[in-house]
């Protein structure tokens, strides 16, 4: 019966005390008032009013309401307060713990808890491992021993980190790591915006992804728009792969990476290189734009723009390229190349050279398959260019296909082939050459000039030795014209005839079946004295600086010599089947490639 009058003189005792010594009243702002208690109990001291309020306390200053099992509140602007701690803050913020110290004229809390503060606002959650300080006024958090920041399924941890409630952006500071279902990141600064969910780096930085490892210095991460930017000496690796880049780009909604300027990227066995190099997970395809280049064990490619897919290693260029593989360059403005069906096209202004046996190709267009080595041309009359006794030997035709079968390459030119060479021209319907024997096989109607020799017959071979020509051989209504002058032609006919060449120049002649000739003798000045006509089973004719020096007949040689005083007429002396082709002889390399009718029009002309 006696507690209660004790409890209230010793409050009136107080508060007569506290008015007896004129405590400081605080302005109103400052204030922190009561509005609601179980108990509330008055003490003062040396100028300090007390006010003790136990079970279900409720507080406020302004609008920050402040709830709790129990407080003392000094001089009404210094609180402590003791279990279940909350301050409310609007709609949006509020702050949990188990106890308080706050300051209403510095509006700084200091709340403490032991496991975690919490700070939420919204649907963002910050967790201070066992103490955060909370500057009410700014709305600012921030923790020195820990916390992290939970927002949807991402999750921010941090030794150090201040949170800045109005502009919504958190500062984590000291080992920074992130937890996301996309990936994980470790860095040592770092700000976060709660609202629009960007992260920006800015400190050396580690982000794993799957088995991808990224480094930057730094950068940003969108969460929401899945985008990041990596700067500052960033560098990419997964597995083997490798790739560095003054800036790289991932766009997590179209799984693609970019590398821009100064970009590389490497496995165990491919480089690529470019300005701007773009990898598409989901398409698996790797573009390569501006200075391209693309390295693996099989080949080397350069251009403007590469593409090329991972998946099935094909690729595509555009621009000026060049692709070398294993004794092969091509060289074109675009080409498309297909692995599973090892087929590709290349096209505008095509350049292919074989390094091993000197030849190259230009055509406008080309279709090859790189498993076989085969290639066709297409388009205008393409060109073929070899090294015979080293000078260049020039073929055009309508078509050239070429083939490397057993490790031996063979070409077929066919319907206009047209041959130039300094000392050597010819021409023919179709031609067939092949690594297996160093022969042009040329076939219908083939004619070779010489020197001042034509050659022609059924079937034509020009056989080369150590890129040297060492032969010609004749099949069939064969026949040898050499031009000496003004309607005077020495004249070699027979079955099959075989000419022998020395430093180009032809060194002798062997003539097989129903051998025939016609040439003019001369006498030890050189000068023509006759003409000699023979008919034989076989003849071998020796020549000497492009002139006959002497004929050896065979099995039963008949003929005449007229002398050449005596002859009136000189077609007479022509064998049958004589046919000078002045009007069809190529005369130098862009003769090649002229359409038909322009290149004999150009002759008939001159004619």
């Amino acid at each position: 019966m006696l507690k209660k009058p004790i409890v209230i003189l010793v409050f009136l005792f107080g508060f007569l005390c506290a008015r007896g010594q004129q405590t400081p009243v605080a302005a109103e702002k400052d204030v922190i008032k009561v509005d609601k208690s179980d108990r509330l109990e008055y003490f003062s001291n040396k100028g300090v009013v007390t006010q003790k309020l136990i079970g279900n306390v409720w507080l406020h200053q302004d609008s920050v309401f402040m709830y709790c099992d129990s407080a003392l509140i000094e001089n009404s602007t210094k609180l402590r307060a003791f279990g279940n701690v909350i301050i409310q803050q609007t709609d949006s913020v509020a702050v949990f713990s188990d106890s308080l110290v706050y300051n209403s004229i510095t509006k700084i809390a200091d709340l403490y808890a032991d496991q975690d503060v919490v700070l939420k606002t919204g649907s963002k959650v910050l967790y201070a491992w066992k103490t955060l300080n909370y500057n009410v006024g700014k709305r600012i958090g921030s923790y020195r021993r820990g916390g992290k920041i939970i927002s949807d399924k991402t999750q921010i941890y941090s030794r150090e980190g201040e949170y800045f409630v109005n502009s919504k952006e958190v500062f984590f500071k000291n080992k920074v790591f992130i937890n996301d279902r996309d990936f994980t990141l470790k860095t040592d600064t770092l700000q976060y915006n709660t609202d629009d969910k960007t992260a920006i780096f800015l400190a050396p930085t580690r982000i794993r992804q799957d088995s991808a490892d990224i480094y930057c210095e730094r950068g940003y991460y969108d969460f929401k728009l899945k985008k990041a930017e990596f700067l500052q000496n960033p560098q990419f690796r997964k597995n083997n792969q490798r790739a560095v880049a003054d800036t790289i780009r991932y766009d997590g909604s179209a799984k693609e990476i970019f590398l821009s300027k100064n970009a590389r990227f490497q496995d165990s066995l491919k480089v690529a290189k470019a300005d701007t190099i773009i990898y598409s997970q989901s398409a698996g395809e790797t573009r390569l734009i501006g200075n391209a280049s693309y390295k693996d064990e099989k080949q080397q490619i350069a251009g403007k723009k590469i593409r090329y897919n991972n998946k099935t290693e094909s690729f595509s260029t555009e621009g000026r390229s060049v692709i070398g593989n294993t004794g092969n360059i091509l060289e074109a403005d675009h080409v498309v190349y297909d692995k599973v069906n090892g087929t590709g096209m290349a096209s505008g202004n095509v350049i292919w050279r074989d390094t091993v046996q000197n030849v190259s190709i230009q055509c406008e267009a080309m279709d090859y398959n790189r498993d076989r080595n085969y290639l066709k041309t297409r388009g205008k009359r393409p060109l073929m260019i070899t090294l015979i006794d080293n000078d260049s030997l020039f073929l055009s035709a309508d078509t050239l296909v070429s083939e490397k079968i057993d490790s031996l390459q063979s070409m077929k030119a066919y319907h206009d082939v047209r041959i130039y060479k300094k000392d050597l021209s010819g021409t023919c319907d179709s031609l067939y050459y092949s690594d297996r024997d160093s022969t042009f096989r040329l076939f219908r109607a083939p004619v070779l000039w010489s020197d001042t020799s034509q050659f022609s017959a059924d079937t034509i071979h020009l056989v080369l030795a150590k890129k040297k020509l060492d032969k010609i051989s004749l099949f069939n209504k064969s026949f040898i014209i050499n031009g000496l002058g003004k309607d005077l032609f020495n004249q070699i006919k027979g079955r099959d005839i075989t000419a022998f060449f020395t430093d180009s120049r032809v060194e002798r002649m062997n003539v097989d079946g129903n051998a025939e000739s016609v040439y003019f003798a001369t006498d030890d000045k050189n000068a023509y004295i006759g003409i000699n006509k023979v008919k034989c089973s076989e003849m071998t004719i020796h020549w000497d600086s492009g002139k006959v020096k002497k004929i050896d007949f065979f099995s039963q040689p008949k003929g005449n010599i007229t002398p050449l005083k005596s002859v009136r007429n000189f077609n007479q002396y022509r064998l049958s089947g004589f046919n000078w082709h002045t009007e069809g002889k190529p005369l130098s390399v862009e003769d090649l490639q002229k359409p038909k009718a322009v290149f004999f029009e150009k002759h008939l002309g001159k004619k």
